[in-house]
């Protein structure tokens, strides 16, 4: 073994240890299944346990693993729910935060997966709705606001807060709320990143014309608002989602 080169100890799941052995060594016990997720490595010169994982020669042979454990874990419908849930888009694309992937990556989301993160947003916008109806009727009963006014106030800070909701969720944050429960997100047909003007005219068009998405994407495979701005709605898959 050549002088310098760098050894390391394996602890095994029961425990008991292993090595010293070098970087070569560790990649075969590896790849024959004797290294797993459970494991734990150290450098002979530093006496600190490591998850197997988190060491760069084994993460992409640990990954895989990984993955095919998560989706073994996850075969229930209420399984894959809570799995959907965890998985984001910014997990996903590193950098700014903002959409960079390519499409060719990600399968076109399901009209389920669509419809469930559309209800899941509606929900949350309801509940917005609601705290802002409490406010102004508060402040209708109080004086503060007359009442040609409060409603007119009232859907106004809605309305705004709603495209706000939405141009930044699926431009800076990547996805809104209910995209990043359901594990979709926008992205452009050209892989490129797309900004808050992007994201403003897909808000817009989806708020007018989003009811008719269904109807569309049987017809099309895609919604009117993603026709128009040269985008699309993308779904986070297991491999893509945690390989990074």
């Amino acid at each position: 073994m050549p002088e310098g080169t760098k050894l390391y100890y394996v602890k095994y799941p029961d425990g008991t240890q292993e090595g010293p052995m070098d970087e070569d060594n560790l990649l075969i016990l590896t790849k024959n299944g004797k290294i797993t997720l459970d494991c734990q490595v150290r450098s002979t010169l530093i006496p600190i346990w490591n998850k197997a994982i988190e060491m760069p020669a084994l993460k992409p042979l640990l990954q895989q693993a990984a993955i095919r454990r998560l989706e073994q874990q996850h075969d229930t419908f209420w399984n894959k729910v809570k799995a959907r849930i965890n998985l984001r888009a910014s997990d996903e694309i590193a950098g700014t935060g903002l959409v960079k992937a390519s499409v060719k990556n990600n399968p076109n989301a399901e009209l389920a997966l669509r419809i469930a993160a559309a209800v899941t947003d509606a929900l949350i916008l309801g509940v917005w709705a609601l705290a802002l109806f409490f406010a102004f009727a508060w402040l209708f009963a109080h004086g503060h606001v007359s009442p040609e006014r409060v409603w007119y106030y009232g859907f106004m800070i809605f309305f705004v807060s709603t495209v706000f909701y939405y141009v930044e969720g699926m431009s800076r944050w990547t996805q809104t709320p209910g995209q990043r429960c359901w594990g979709v997100f926008l992205a452009r047909l050209s892989g490129e990143s797309h900004w808050e003007g992007r994201a403003f005219f897909y808000t817009v068009l989806m708020l007018v014309f989003g009811i008719f998405t269904p109807l569309f994407y049987v017809v099309a495979g895609t919604s009117l608002q993603e026709l128009v701005t040269r985008t699309r709605m993308a779904k986070i898959i297991y491999k893509n989602a945690r390989d990074n």
